[in-house]
């Protein structure tokens, strides 16, 4: 009895199925069916990666349902082969074109060697590994280009893609190696993002919803094996749906391949060629995307058919994974080592190191170093501790306003900010600190745009690369003058991108003179850059409370990423009165005041901290 319910369930689902595959509309690209769509959208809330582009209701191309040996004879494992085959002989000057520009992209050894040899897996696996070699080299400078695109609409899905093509290399690539074809076509588009390339936001997320078709693909063949092969059931029904379940994720895989081999050759087509073919219509991008999609609604109307408990388990499991992959590299950046050597590399061009020190010639860490001398060990860790602190940190676009009366500490906790920030990242190359001290002593130190230069400076050094903007702050060099404070400003911004944090810490806003309006000079570019910062920036600034400062700051602090930090607050008393008395201690356990006792040292310390007021 039980048999024969499980038969005739799956009966039902395949005619469902076959009904679907076999509705028609008038017109191709038109809405569906009320059947189709509703069959449609219930697979869309099933095992579609939550990526997915958006559906269009679509009518399904119609799906060959008789027996054909060639799908009948082809493995499970062996489809990426035959949508490759199957292809070739669809659009075999695509394919010809394809695979003399892939070859056309690597070394000539290694072209030549590609086109001796005919296995199409193997010579898909040489380029694919071939690819990612050049990516992983060039992925730090991807990631730090200047670009007018928002960084997370390209960086974040062609991270996501990179970490997937990696895992297929290093996991998968010895028992599945047909998809090799499919994984190469998708390192041959990456390959594409290391330079500037049109369209790049759309054509990641295109990248991305292939990739993770591709990933599904091998869960559905796994799928496939569980259900059918394992079995060898003889049920007819059994047979007409497994044949259906190889021709509909074969077409997908057919779709996925065109779609690869059509962006690669249009890229890889200068910008003259490319408008040209733009105008004549060759590449409709959203037509092939829209097949893609279609396809893959049709096979997700037969995974509801055909799913398992495994499956459903894979699925979700694959879309957590990508969500955290996709969360972690944003958090973390690209690979630390890979980075690093291109930081290293890009400081030891002799170019570069003549042009930053005509950028700026202020040393702003003379004053970090006295900072650091009378800081007393223990003392600090309160306010890095704490909640505001915290809060600066983790929070995007964050601003810190720490001010308190003259003498009570400030430089000497920003030191300690600079410190603790420093040692916290200094094996993470995705993170740069930068700080800066005015002066009331060094004139040098009570300029803006001096400021501004040595925050460019300290950042670019961070950098696998230089920015255009600076780059083209060159021609001032060039003609032995000094950028506008516009030019720098904009070039401050600039250097920010590409990292996943950036701390700038400038201390004493009080000491730039209010004399020849330079205070409120210093004002209005404290303005732009809150105003401009980019969610990857945190400030920190440190100031007596005066009048002025207070007027600029006060209208940023509404924002509640942005905090005001009262040193001569009560609840902070006790901190500082504590820093206070470590400080005391250090100082009378000096040889010099060896010969006073213990009673008096305590009265000493007493009376020191209850007139210190604080400072």
């Amino acid at each position: 009895m039980g048999k024969s319910s499980r038969i005739d369930r799956i009966k039902d689902k395949t005619e469902k199925v076959k009904e679907l595959f076999s509705l028609r509309t008038k017109d191709e690209d038109g809405p569906t069916s009320s059947s189709a769509t509703q069959q449609a959208q219930e697979s869309r809330n099933s095992h579609s990666p939550s990526v997915l582009l958006p559906w269009s209701n679509t009518s399904p191309n119609t799906a060959t349902l008789g027996d054909d040996d060639e799908y009948q004879n082809t493995p499970i494992g062996e489809l990426w082969n035959l949508a490759y085959k199957k292809l070739q002989q669809e659009d075999g000057p695509l394919i010809e074109e394809y695979e003399a520009r892939l070859r056309g992209s690597v070394t000539a050894a290694l072209g030549s060697a590609l086109a001796a040899e005919e296995n199409k897996g193997r010579w898909m696996n040489v380029m694919l590994r071939c690819k990612m070699e050049e990516v992983q080299k060039n992925i730090c400078k991807f990631l730090f280009r200047s670009s007018e695109v928002q960084p997370a609409k390209v960086a974040q899905p062609i991270l996501g893609v990179v970490k997937l093509a990696n895992d297929f290399i290093t996991t998968a690539l010895a028992s599945n190696p047909y998809a090799s074809l499919a994984w190469a076509g998708v390192s041959a588009l990456l390959s594409l993002f290391m330079n500037p390339i049109d369209q790049a936001a759309y054509l990641a997320k295109g990248l991305e919803y292939i990739s993770l078709l591709i990933v599904q693909g091998r869960m559905r063949e796994d799928l496939y094996h569980r259900r059918y092969e394992a079995r060898q059931s003889d049920d007819q029904s059994s047979a007409v749906s497994h044949v259906l379940y190889k021709v509909s994720l074969e077409k997908l895989y057919r779709q996925i391949l065109k779609f690869q081999a059509t962006c690669y050759c249009y890229y890889a087509n200068d910008g003259a060629t490319r408008l040209a073919r733009d105008l004549v219509g060759r590449y409709n991008w959203v037509g092939l995307m829209k097949q893609i999609q279609r396809q893959e609604h049709q096979m997700g109307a037969i995974n509801q058919a055909w799913s398992d408990e495994q499956y459903n388990e894979e699925c979700a499991a694959a879309e957590k994974r990508h969500k955290e992959t996709i969360h972690s590299l944003m958090t973390s950046g690209a690979d630390i080592s890979s980075l690093r050597r291109a930081v290293e590399e890009a400081n030891a061009k002799q170019e570069h190191r003549d042009f930053y020190r005509w950028l700026c010639d202020v040393d702003p860490s003379d004053m970090y170093n006295a900072a650091r001398i009378r800081h007393e060990a223990g003392t600090s860790e309160w306010f890095i501790e704490g909640e505001a602190f915290e809060s600066w940190m983790s929070n995007p676009r964050s601003l810190l306003w720490l001010h308190g009366k003259a003498g009570s500490g400030k430089s000497v906790l920003s030191s300690s900010v600079i410190k603790f920030l420093q040692s916290k990242h200094k094996d993470d190359a995705t993170i740069a600190t930068a700080y800066y001290y005015f002066s009331f002593s060094d004139v040098k130190k009570q300029e803006r745009d001096a400021m501004l230069a040595s925050l460019i400076k300290q950042i670019c050094c961070c950098r696998p690369n230089m920015p255009d903007s600076i780059a083209r702050l060159r021609k001032h060099k060039d003609q032995d003058m000094r950028p506008a404070t516009e030019e720098l400003q904009e070039a401050l911004i600039a250097t920010l991108r590409g990292f996943s944090k950036v701390h700038i810490i400038i201390d004493a806003l009080d000491e730039c003179p209010e004399l020849g309006g330079r205070r409120e000079d210093l004002m209005k570019t404290l303005r732009y850059i809150l105003n401009a910062a980019p969610d990857n920036l945190h400030v920190m600034c440190t100031s007596r409370k005066e009048a002025d400062i207070y007027a600029e700051i006060e209208s940023h602090l509404s924002d509640p990423m942005r905090i005001e930090f009262d040193l001569s607050s009560y609840m902070h008393r006790e901190a500082i009165k504590r820093d206070i008395g470590q400080y005391i201690d250090s100082t009378l356990a000096d040889v010099n005041y060896k010969s006073w006792s213990d009673v008096i040292k305590k009265k000493v310390k007493e009376i020191l901290i209850e007139r210190s007021d604080g400072m």
